[in-house]
């Protein structure tokens, strides 16, 4: 199924970009780059999450990427460091409202007790495909504030998100 989706988003971009291309637009007008950092401070828990991605605009409707994760949890005298990389895909409806697809890869640490008891940390690739959108309120010419509604519908027991996923984002262009 992964597979398959990255095949069909690269090869409908590769299409995309011939076209778009055509227009004479430079490659670095075409570039924007944007992403997600959260945190989360208290006594007995930490988190922090710093998600950047950069994107490009195949035409003036349909914009993809890749994007990098990092993750820091601690909670009480545990902590761990999870990351990983993503993919997106988004198509504007209307102005400001898109469609947004996602496919996830995120390396996490996951605690669990042993058979004696003793807690025990054991990593593991956890895949995760989003589907939802968003809306985008632009600030300026360049820049703008992106909030997205996603759903995870391959979450299983190790997902480290709850449907559905609330982001708060942003993006600019070069």
């Amino acid at each position: 199924m992964i597979r398959v989706f990255i095949l069909i988003l690269f090869t409908f971009s590769f299409q995309l970009q011939n076209s778009f291309a055509q227009k004479g637009e430079p490659f670095v007008d075409r570039l924007f780059f944007g992403g997600n950092f959260g945190a989360s401070f208290s006594s007995e828990f930490t988190s922090v999450d710093i998600s950047p991605i950069i994107g490009y605009r195949f035409t003036e409707k349909f914009q993809a990427g890749p994007g990098i994760i990092y993750q820091y949890l601690s909670f009480q005298n545990l902590s761990t460091n999870n990351y990983g990389a993503k993919i997106f895909a988004r198509y504007f409806l209307l102005p400001n409202i898109y469609a947004q697809t996602e496919l996830e890869n995120l390396n996490l640490k996951f605690f669990e007790r042993d058979p004696t008891g003793k807690i025990v940390g054991n990593r593991r690739n956890v895949q995760s495909l989003f589907i939802g959108g968003g809306y985008r309120q632009m600030i300026g010419r360049l820049g703008g504030i992106d909030f997205q509604l996603l759903y995870n519908i391959n979450q299983n027991r190790f997902s480290p998100y709850q449907n559905p996923l609330i982001r708060i984002g942003f993006v600019s262009g070069f």
